[in-house]
């Protein structure tokens, strides 16, 4: 919108015309694939993001009314399904097991895998992790406010599983210098997000499940729920400021994961 140059420009008009472009006009996505408009989440999304923005500068009294005011926020159904299914979950460890080219990058592999799929980190905080921030003495390991999103420090408890991977990468990396605890395969350096993302298209190729690393964390969030955890234990484990993300992110639990619940009522519950 390059005619909203003042903050007396954004009016309702300007804002319908800005969520009416989003809507209609083309990007290229993935592999030179050309789409149209976007979701109603994606409208959502934005908002979200702009209503704390326009609300400040009402308070400023930079403008005279929020123009979100006047627009109704899309409501949304989710249909997608964000968690990863327990088979591919399992064929991507399996691909990672049998086409892994060293000890190192079987070791490093399974790790990271395992730590995505027991921690629910998120992609920063995953390759923000140092070495000191595991300790196996005491089973916890600390996602540091100063890379979490939430900016609050957390402990996660270690997964008996997820302990032997980390053990096991230990031993084999005992090598490097590097602080950072994930590395990269050629130096005695960190693994970037450019090195992640190579990761996680060869995982995609190799294995054949489509996924992304955000996937993981839902996948994280939704099993912790299917096992009865608490709103605001699970808001705690994933690092949430607030309680309406946390329950965003177990969106994707199917009805399939209610049966058990279901045929566990009884008249006798009853008061």
């Amino acid at each position: 919108m390059p005619d909203i140059t003042y903050p007396h420009h954004l009016t309702e008009t300007a804002l319908n015309e800005f969520f009416k472009v989003l809507q209609t006009r083309k990007r290229i996505v993935g592999r030179d694939k050309v789409v149209t408009g976007v979701k109603d989440t994606t409208i959502a999304n934005y908002w979200n993001k702009l209503n704390p923005f326009f609300i400040w500068l009402e308070t400023g009294g930079h403008i005279d009314k929020s123009p979100l005011a006047y627009i109704k926020k899309p409501r949304c159904h989710y249909e997608n399904k964000p968690a990863i299914k327990k088979k591919d979950i399992e064929r991507l460890f399996s691909t990672v097991t049998l086409l892994s080219r060293s000890p190192f990058l079987l070791k490093r592999d399974t790790a990271i895998l395992s730590t995505l799929f027991f921690t629910g980190v998120r992609k920063t905080e995953l390759l923000s992790l140092q070495v000191r921030d595991i300790n196996l003495d005491k089973n916890y390991l600390i996602v540091r406010g100063a890379t979490s999103k939430s900016k609050r420090t957390r402990q996660i408890p270690i997964n008996p599983t997820l302990r032997i991977h980390l053990s096991d990468y230990l031993k084999e990396r005992q090598g490097y210098q590097c602080e950072y605890l994930f590395v990269s395969k050629k130096r005695d350096d960190r693994l970037t997000a450019y090195g992640i993302k190579h990761w996680v298209r060869r995982l995609n190729e190799r294995s054949g499940v489509r996924f992304h690393l955000h996937q993981l964390r839902h996948t994280f969030a939704c099993n912790l729920a299917r096992n009865n955890i608490s709103l605001p234990k699970l808001q705690q484990l994933m690092g949430h400021t607030d309680l309406r993300m946390t329950e965003r992110y177990v969106r994707s639990l199917g009805v399939e994961h209610l049966v058990d619940d279901i045929l566990k009522l009884s008249i006798d519950d009853s008061y």
